[in-house]
């Protein structure tokens, strides 16, 4: 992500703060707007960053490099502390 856009998207959340515990309608209308926008900003760079982590595996499907591209599903699928997502599991009631 640009800096300038992280700049905004700062500029944005020190706004949001400024404006969330007010309790006139006028600042809850401008939090909400700031909510909204800041939503709209971050979905948006998700989208971004998805599409260009499949580019990349298709790209490396094309190179033949699958050792590559499960590594990268790996990495993209492992949580952040270094532990696998476990798909959840529906407990069968015991009769």
């Amino acid at each position: 992500m640009p800096l300038e856009k992280v700049n905004i998207n700062a500029n944005i959340c020190r706004k949001k703060r400024k404006w969330k515990h007010q309790t006139t309608t006028e600042t809850q209308t401008q939090y909400r707007k700031l909510n909204n926008k800041l939503r709209r900003i971050t979905e948006e760079a998700r989208e971004t960053w998805w599409k260009e982590q499949c580019d990349e595996l298709e790209e490396m499907q094309r190179q033949g490099r699958h050792d590559q591209v499960y590594q990268k599903i790996k990495q993209l699928s492992t949580k952040k502390n270094g532990k696998k997502q476990q798909p959840s599991r529906i407990r069968q009631a015991r009769y």
